[in-house]
């Protein structure tokens, strides 16, 4: 009973928490290389690699569950922040209507939209970065940020 007691404990503390208000600090994460990756989130769910669309584009990906960051150069340039993930990233929130999750990015520039997602340019950063939503019946299903000039 005691081990399963201290397992539990691991398991709770191994997660980064933040408050409902709190927006994921996404940001510090941009660039930062691998040691401090796992000491600040600890060993990954999974890793696995991700081809782009030209050859040279291979990414390795480590997989949170709730967010995965891509690296290239031992470096995070991208992050997905998927279904798990319930807190605010630039005042959205996964599941949320994909209509408000839109307007609400309205301050926004927006650079690329088709039917199933929009680019927005994130200019508040030094370096160029981006906020790709996906929509999934008329939700929010997915949201990207990532470094541009990577």
């Amino acid at each position: 009973m005691k081990r399963l007691f201290v397992l539990f404990c691991v398991i709770i503390l191994s997660f980064p928490v933040f408050s409902d208000d709190e927006l994921f600090d996404y940001v510090s994460l941009m660039g930062m290389d691998i040691a401090s990756l796992i000491d600040t989130y600890g060993i990954p769910s999974s890793v696995y690699s991700v081809r782009g669309a030209e050859e040279w584009q291979d990414d390795v990906v480590f997989d949170y569950g709730a967010f995965a960051v891509f690296l290239w150069d031992n470096r995070v340039w991208q992050i997905l922040f998927t279904d798990d993930f319930a807190y605010k990233v630039e005042g959205l929130v996964l599941g949320m209507n994909w209509d408000e999750a839109v307007s609400s990015l309205s301050a926004f520039s927006l650079v690329f939209e088709d039917d199933e997602k929009k680019v927005f340019v994130l200019p508040r950063w030094s370096y160029p970065v981006r906020l790709v939503v996906m929509k999934e019946n008329d939700v929010l299903s997915k949201i990207y940020v990532y470094r541009s000039d990577f």
